[in-house]
């Protein structure tokens, strides 16, 4: 049989990372939560207020078509507030349905994301185009099939006509994305209406990871069956802990013919049992256990399949493995000594940085580089959307377990970095920026050192928060801030911008201009502590949407940047790398990539470095 190899952590992190960076997330938001320019009208679309909508048609009915800076008109309005009846009354007086915003969506589209079946209906009744696209070639039913989670809605649009194996240009097909949110009821409907699995060798293999994955019992005998049509072997050591993830018994016994050992560590010292805890998948959790599965088996932090189930919250499971013996003394985390968690240094040649205690075993990539506190002490990082942002610290030479930071909140906080003397931290938070504000949208915040600890978090400058998005946040030494975001009059797609901090405040924020942006994304800067060199991730100097490369452009004397440079070699090898952050002593990098945190060398900083930085 040919061996495919295409790893389920991979798999996934190929699927995720992309709708990460197009849809909602810290750092990465939609361009929704900007209510600039909105007029009378829009606002009472969104109240359902149908007598002040009337009236004010009545003076002037060529509101209808106006819009906010968002390109939204009153129906965008309306149908994002859910509002029905002012959508039936805009609609009555003229409103366009086919009106598109500045990401190119219409109604409809809003309507699906949202999984409002009635909207749906509706806006199809009156001439709404199922097939019509956004800005990333996605139709209505793509983003009611990933994103609204509702099947009536998803029927509405497959019966007018949506197809059901449309693909975009950048390759997603609405049944392959469909399944990583593990929907059952719609992706077998999808299914009975025609979908197909895609058809190369690789996704039909990443297809059986990710339908065990989520206990997809139906699509994944389909890819197993594909597979062995094809003579693929779509198995390998890891495809377990995929299965203890989903829970399907049904396809645990699939898998364990194929030889696949139930109790194996992963990278990441972890086995199915503790996957099966973590998700409280009970009877999958009984069915390792009676073919051997050793139940106070301890993970690199030293947590038995029970600490696993109880931090979860998952009681009942929790409760089963008391039944079965499982013992309920405390984690015993290990003793961990020495600079950067004792972990081996790295050369050229990236690494995962402290697999198993800071590099997670999750099926959610990494949402933030690790960065450790100037004199090494303290490390920061974030290990899944929304955080918590962890923490660990030495104390009398030993490091401490990972916990949340203490300022971290419920809303979700991500993306930490220092400023170089240590004595502030930034980050991005969903918080409200006023007590009794509204939570979701994204900001940076930042904490200061006390003799007591860490300050209450402060947001930053309105000045730079009015912006919608800022993915990835980085300090230079006098606190210019710098980040990338989408705004009008940018240069394409995310720009990077820097906003100076005089006499306490940052000021407004400028874009860096076209040597560092291009037509394509600029995002997640490193700026140098002295701002001598800027590292980045770019689509736009040679990358593409799918391919995120990294580059370093040096500042010259007069302030100019030099044409950014790609970081080739072993770095360019880790798949979907993204945020890089040079540590205080300029020894070494982080970022994310693949899903895993990693570490390499920097002195390709120094290598790459032009003699004449005005070359």
């Amino acid at each position: 049989m040919r061996k495919t190899s295409t790893s389920f952590r991979l798999s996934v992190v190929a699927l995720v990372i992309p709708l990460l960076l197009c849809t909602t997330a810290l750092g990465c938001g939609s361009r929704d939560s900007q209510e600039g320019g909105a007029t009378a009208l829009h606002e009472a679309a969104r109240d359902g207020d149908i007598d002040r909508i009337r009236d004010l048609l009545a003076r002037d009915d060529a509101l209808l078509s106006e819009a906010d800076e968002n390109l939204q008109t009153a129906l965008h309005h309306a149908v994002a507030a859910g509002q029905l009846q002012a959508a039936e009354i805009l609609l009555e007086l003229g409103a366009d349905v086919a009106a598109t915003d500045v990401e190119e969506r219409t109604p409809l589209h809003l309507a699906a994301y949202a999984g409002n079946a009635a909207l749906t209906r509706f806006l199809l009744e009156n001439g709404a185009d199922p097939m019509a696209r956004e800005f990333r070639g996605r139709t209505a039913l793509f983003l009611a099939t990933n994103w609204g989670d509702d099947l009536e809605t998803v029927r509405h649009l497959v019966a007018a006509g949506a197809d059901v194996n449309d693909r975009t240009a950048r390759g997603e097909e609405i049944l392959f994305s469909t399944l990583f949110y593990g929907r059952p009821e719609i992706i077998d409907f999808l299914l009975e209406s025609g979908a197909r699995l895609p058809e190369d060798d690789e996704s039909i293999v990443r297809a059986a990871y990710v339908a065990a994955s989520n206990g997809l019992e139906g699509v994944f005998d389909l890819a197993v069956e594909l597979a062995g049509e094809r003579g693929l072997e779509w198995w390998d050591e890891d495809t377990f802990h995929a299965v203890a993830r989903g829970g399907s018994t049904a396809i645990a016994e699939v898998v364990v013919a194929r030889g696949v050992e139930l109790d194996q560590e992963n990278l990441y010292g972890v086995t199915p049992l503790h996957i099966a805890a973590e998700h409280g998948r009970t009877e999958l959790a009984e069915w390792l256990l009676q073919r051997g599965a050793r139940i106070d088996r301890p993970t690199r932090q030293g947590k038995t399949a029970f600490h696993v189930a109880r931090e979860n919250e998952h009681g009942e499971t929790a409760t089963r493995f008391v039944s079965l013996g499982a013992s309920q003394d405390p984690p015993r985390f290990p003793e961990i000594r020495g600079p950067y968690l004792g972990q081996p240094e790295p050369g050229a040649s990236p690494r995962r940085f402290a697999p198993g205690i800071v590099s997670g075993h999750g099926f959610n990539s990494e949402h933030s580089p690790a960065v450790f506190s100037p004199d090494g002490n303290e490390v920061y990082w974030t290990e899944k959307f929304r955080g918590p942002i962890l923490t660990m610290r030495q104390e009398n030479g030993v490091w401490t377990a990972p916990g949340p930071a203490p300022f971290s909140s419920e809303e979700g906080d991500g993306e930490p970095i220092f400023t170089p003397d240590g004595q502030r931290l930034y980050f991005l938070s969903l918080r409200p920026l006023e007590p009794s504000g509204s939570a979701g949208k994204e900001n940076i915040w930042f904490v200061e050192r006390t003799p007591a600890g860490w300050s209450d978090p402060l947001p930053v400058s309105h000045l730079v928060n009015d912006f919608d998005q800022h993915w990835l946040v980085s300090v230079s030494s006098d606190e210019t801030l710098y980040f990338s975001s989408v705004r009008d009059g940018g240069m394409g797609g995310r720009d990077i911008y820097r906003s100076r901090f005089v006499d306490g405040s940052h000021q407004e924020p400028e874009n860096l201009g076209e040597v560092i942006n291009s037509a394509g994304d600029e995002h997640t800067p490193f700026i140098a502590p002295d701002e001598s060199y800027l590292i980045f991730t770019s689509t736009g100097h040679g990358g593409t949407e799918l391919d995120f490369q990294f580059f370093v452009s040096y500042r010259s004397p007069d302030g100019s940047w030099t044409s950014p440079a790609a970081l080739g070699g072993q770095i360019a090898d880790v798949e979907f790398s993204l945020c890089p952050a040079v540590t205080p002593d300029g020894r070494f990098m982080f970022f994310i990539g693949e899903g895993d945190i990693w570490w390499v060398s920097a002195h390709f900083i120094e290598t790459m470095r032009p003699e004449d930085p005005t070359e």
